[in-house]
């Protein structure tokens, strides 16, 4: 049983090694409870979720006032040699609400927002107070409408493509089941799942991530 277990997992690393495309990947925050098996590696970017706040009276104006701080911030970062812009799912919160009073109506409209990543990298030289000033000083640049409002979230690590760990952490994950099977007397049968799962990634401190498969064993008797 032992060596049919080492085959299929020599050619899940084999054909799986390379899977999936590129990818970006924001890291979890470290109160997450990763797999047994992880590698920590050193991330590739400090991460800044902007929002970009309108608070016109207007919806309308709010829609203007977000599309031009935006394009501008975009047009921006095409220039700068080393903070960028990512996105995820793109969208936009615009709410406008009537209100009678009197014989009048008059509008309501609470905050619109557009949500973005703005990404720079983490070198070996720099750490992630000093990336994050820097991503401030350039959001302080963008000329915008008084009504606008740039609203920062919590800084995180980045990673480029965590697919490429997959290859290494899968021999790791299959000399875990073989200790662990060992030291509860080898029993005679067990199950592996989850290795289909996405490698995640999780922030370690403030320069390194750690990449893992949330693997599950099963042990019979």
């Amino acid at each position: 049983m032992r060596r049919v277990y080492w085959v299929i997992v020599v050619w899940f690393v084999s054909n799986c090694s390379h899977a999936g495309s590129s990818s970006f990947v924001v890291a979890m925050s470290k109160n997450s409870s990763p797999a047994s098996v992880k590698i920590e590696v050193a991330a590739d970017y400090v991460v800044v979720p902007v929002s970009i706040l309108s608070e016109d009276k207007d919806p309308l104006l709010n829609v203007e006032n977000i599309q031009a701080t935006k394009t501008k911030l975009t047009e921006l970062a095409s220039k700068n040699t080393t903070i960028k812009i990512r996105y995820g799912v793109q969208s936009m919160s615009v709410s406008v609400r009537e209100e009678a009073k009197f014989s009048s109506y008059g509008s309501y409209t609470a905050p619109s927002t557009a949500d973005i990543y703005l990404v720079a990298p983490l070198t070996k030289g720099s750490d992630v107070f000093q990336v994050t000033r820097e991503i401030i000083a350039f959001l302080r640049s963008i000329p915008k409408s008084e009504q606008v409002r740039l609203r920062l979230g919590t800084t995180s690590l980045g990673l480029d493509d965590p697919e490429q760990y997959r290859g290494r952490l899968l021999p790791l994950i299959a000399k875990d089941v073989e200790h662990t099977r060992s030291a509860i007397g080898n029993s005679k049968s067990y199950e592996v799942s989850g290795l289909e799962s996405p490698v995640l990634v999780m922030q370690q401190d403030e320069k390194n991530v750690v990449v893992f498969i949330p693997f599950r064993l099963k042990v019979g008797h």
